[in-house]
């Protein structure tokens, strides 16, 4: 009898075939936005060689998408709860792609933090939608699966991104190569997107009757506790912005300059890197066994390792070796923790039915911090040749102290969250 329950139980957690058709199309989906994003990482260096250009007017090129990223996420998941994401996902990919197509013929800073920019626009349109698509049409452990398999995109988009974005840019030397093609396939796939994405009702979202008097967007900060988590919640997507994309857009630049690498041995590091950040899905996957899908007590536990790794990272740049292996570590880490904070608290949302609206406000604070990371980085790395390659113990030292700052507010989150628990089961 038993087995015959687990087997049924198995059989009912399987996606329908209309539930696979849209999980694959939306981690297509997410993995293109990566290709329409990540190349500047690689390029970067190639740019500012050619345009003549410093790391301060890097900086503000890379920071011009991170900020009109940051606050469409905001209006993009706003929409996202009340028009049909299908059409925002597809727009914006290829919008996304005819903007990265027009920067590749751009001569100067302005015209290419302008195009840059414009491409944050239509990226912000993808993420919340997407989420939208996933708590709509999957429930239960359907919906947990889901939820933890969209986060491979992350790691697929980057593998995909950085591999070609590298290869291109040692074989045909011109970071306009690296911008086309990744353009011109992403609205390849726009086409299918539009012609295959159909939602699937069989597995339809049960709406939580208790939370029903509660509107859709921000009506959940109506309930004690709630404004003190959400606040807590956005301190800690700034922090994570400011690492995560503070180590990703610089790692490129400061594997060439801190190492000494050449192009061939970068991208075999670059490589390594995606499957690096697979084992931080797979950590999050085990943390999340282990504490009963406890999103708050993971984030704890994420931000303990993460300190304990900055903190040998500052401590030790006089190592070459190690610190090559931490920042890669690091980088692992983030792709641990941003499943945690991107996916799976939007979608605990669900029956307050604002879970675009949610996962749009919480990108767009990560992303803040994405803009700040890279701007202050920016200013305070060395400049290519400069003596001394550990003024880069300025950075290590930005990471650290953001990464402390967030291992405290995980503590306030959990306290709070446990507060929350409390008043709901007296409320029973």
């Amino acid at each position: 009898m038993s087995t015959n329950t687990s087997a049924g139980k198995q059989l009912k957690e399987k996606f329908t075939s209309g539930q696979t058709l849209i999980f694959v199309l939306c981690l297509i989906a997410y993995s293109c936005a990566y290709l329409n994003r990540l190349h500047l990482s690689i390029a970067l260096p190639s740019i500012t060689e050619s345009l003549g250009i410093g790391k301060d007017e890097a900086g503000i090129i890379t920071m011009s998408f991170f900020w009109t990223y940051a606050i469409g996420q905001l209006v993009s998941g706003w929409l996202g709860d009340r028009i049909p994401p299908k059409y925002m996902i597809g727009v914006g990919l290829g919008m996304s792609s005819l903007c990265c197509f027009i920067l590749a013929f751009m001569n100067d800073t302005l015209g290419i933090s302008l195009m840059w920019a414009l491409n944050g626009v239509f990226q912000s349109m993808l993420w919340a939608p997407i989420m939208k698509v996933i708590s709509n049409n999957f429930t239960g452990a359907k919906l947990q699966s889901a939820s933890f398999g969209i986060s491979f995109s992350l790691v697929i988009g980057h593998m995909i991104a950085w591999a070609s974005s590298s290869a291109f840019d040692m074989v045909f030397s011109n970071w306009r190569i690296i911008f086309i093609v990744p353009a011109v396939v992403v609205a390849v796939f726009v086409v299918v997107w539009f012609i295959l994405f159909k939602e699937d009702s069989s597995d339809a979202v049960k709406k939580d009757s208790s939370s029903a008097e509660i509107e859709s967007g921000f009506g959940f900060l109506k309930i004690k506790y709630m404004p003190a988590i959400f606040l807590i919640l956005m301190g800690l997507c700034l922090t994570h912005g400011i690492v995560k994309e503070g180590v990703g857009t610089w790692f490129p630049t400061l594997l060439k300059e801190f190492f000494k690498i050449t192009d061939e041995s970068a991208i075999a590091v670059l490589i390594i890197v995606p499957v690096i950040n697979f084992a931080g899905l797979l950590l999050t996957k085990f943390i999340s066994n282990r504490t009963g899908a406890n999103s708050f007590f993971m984030l704890t536990v994420l931000y303990v390792i993460t300190v304990i790794a900055t903190l040998i990272l500052y401590f030790c740049q006089v190592i070459p070796l190690v610190v090559l292996v931490l920042i890669i570590l690091l980088e692992g880490l983030m792709y641990a923790t941003n499943p945690v904070l991107t996916t799976f608290i939007p979608v605990s949302f669900t029956k307050y039915n604002c879970v675009s609206t949610i996962a749009g406000a919480m990108d767009c604070v990560i992303y803040v911090g994405a803009a700040i990371a890279t701007f202050v980085t920016g200013l305070i790395a060395p400049d290519a040749g400069a003596e001394g390659s550990g003024n880069w113990s300025a950075v290590f030292l930005l990471w650290l102290g953001t990464m402390v700052v967030g291992l405290v507010l995980t503590a306030l989150l959990v306290y709070c969250s446990k507060k929350q628990e409390k008043m709901e089961g007296s409320d029973k």
